[in-house]
């Protein structure tokens, strides 16, 4: 190919391509020209809808009337409100008045229940303290009553009393003595007894006698054989007593006891009846029970200690 070939040949491609290029710049050209009107046209019609949508003067009296009618119903609740507040600050004062009140009164009530305390503390100590010389003088006259008690056995420590003999069998309570010591093997002479009587206190007609010895070695020498009296009828000492009627006594010697002291010896002979007891008996006026026939002897001072066993 020639030079001048070739030379119009790349001619003709340039030139193709330029007109391409135009042809590109001018469709494009023409789509922007559209895009901006579409764009014109719509801020048109935006301008348009917002005119159409600016309120009227009704809407905004409408507006400003229920504003009004809001801001009025608001003030009323206010209003309420501060009523109500004050209303409760009114009571909150009445109860804060009717508190201090009370607080009032309890600070007194307290003042008093102090000093009330303080006088019972007083009443109590001073209640101790009688109770305390009340219990030495308790203590001091029951001891006086032991001592005058001791010492009144102390006087009958010679004396036995004897029991189960009719008083139509003899006339003189010393022979009773003699005989019943005779029935027992115990050798007493009339010189050894010191006095001998009836007691005043009876027991179906057969009032008991009661024998005080020179010595306290007689009195212990008869009483020691005491027991002995459990085969010894009336009958063997009276021969005229008939035995039909002896069969439902028994001739008995006790030791002679002060009031109080024969009052225990009463009761313990009825607990002995409940089996409580095995055993009861008195040596030199002193009080004794067993609980079992192998149990040792215990020693009755008081009522109370008999109390121990129920």
């Amino acid at each position: 190919m020639s030079e001048t070939a070739m030379a119009t040949s790349g001619k003709h491609k340039r030139g193709d391509r330029g007109s391409v290029e135009d042809e590109a710049s001018c469709a494009k050209k023409s789509n922007m020209a559209d895009q901006d009107e579409r764009v014109e046209q719509t801020e048109d019609e935006n301008t348009i809808s917002f005119e159409e949508q600016e309120p009227s003067l009704r809407d905004i009296k409408n507006l400003l009337v229920n504003i009004q009618t809001t801001v009025a119903s608001i003030s009323r609740e206010n209003k309420e409100l501060k009523q109500e507040l004050t209303d409760l600050k009114n009571s909150f004062a009445f109860y804060d008045q009717e508190l201090q009140e009370i607080k009032s009164k309890l600070e007194k009530a307290s003042t008093a229940n102090t000093s009330l305390k303080k006088e019972l503390d007083d009443t109590k100590k001073k209640l101790k303290q009688t109770n305390s010389l009340l219990d030495e003088q308790i203590d001091d006259s029951q001891k006086m009553w032991d001592e005058f008690d001791a010492l009144e056995q102390y006087t009958r420590k010679n004396s036995l009393e004897i029991h189960g003999i009719p008083e139509n069998l003899y006339t003189d309570p010393e022979s009773v003595v003699l005989k019943v010591a005779s029935a027992i093997n115990v050798a007493i002479k009339p010189e050894e007894i010191e006095i001998s009587h009836k007691l005043q206190r009876a027991k179906k007609g057969c009032r008991p006698i009661i024998a005080k010895f020179c010595s306290h070695k007689t009195k212990a020498k008869l009483y020691k054989e005491r027991t002995k009296l459990r085969n010894v009828k009336v009958s063997d000492i009276f021969e005229s007593y008939a035995s039909a009627i002896e069969a439902r006594e028994g001739i008995f010697i006790n030791e002679n006891l002060t009031s109080y002291r024969r009052h225990i010896v009463d009761k313990a002979s009825q607990m002995k009846k409940t089996k409580i007891f095995t055993s009861v008996w008195t040596l030199d006026g002193k009080i004794f029970v067993k609980c079992s026939p192998d149990d040792r002897p215990i020693r009755i001072l008081s009522e109370e200690d008999l109390e121990d066993f129920r």
